[in-house]
């Protein structure tokens, strides 16, 4: 199963990262996990990161891929993907549906975040 494919500049062009692959700079884990890569701000995101000559490998995610509402599956995910930071793009946005549909959106914005937090990874919480 691929989790990224695009391109990075310090990893030497497009590839796709597959189970298992990490990245070491010293003793520095430069993985960093980056969720709702296909909402508006994972998608900035990704582009930002891939104009810059960054050291970090990037793996873009979407509720496809990983269900951060499931702490199993976060931190599975996060082992075995030796993440070292989250950069949590993954948000339940629409504001009128959140009303009708509060349980989802608290699972998605509440739950998710504190799942991602409890990973072990550093994290970085954006809300829009």
């Amino acid at each position: 199963m691929a989790i990224y494919t695009g391109s990075n500049k310090h990893l030497g062009g497009t590839e796709t990262v597959t189970r298992k692959q990490t990245v070491f700079y010293g003793l520095v884990q430069k993985n960093v996990l980056v969720t709702g890569a296909n909402g508006q701000l994972g998608q900035e995101l990704k582009q930002l990161a891939e104009k810059t000559n960054s050291p970090f490998r990037f793996i873009y995610t979407d509720a496809d891929v990983l269900d951060i509402t499931d702490a199993g599956q976060v931190q599975h995910f996060v082992s075995e993907y030796s993440i070292g930071y989250v950069i949590n793009c993954a948000a339940y946005t629409a504001v009128d549906k959140a009303e009708a549909d509060e349980e989802v959106a608290y699972r998605i914005n509440c739950t998710g975040a504190e799942n991602l937090a409890r990973s072990g990874a550093k994290i970085i919480h954006i809300s829009t």
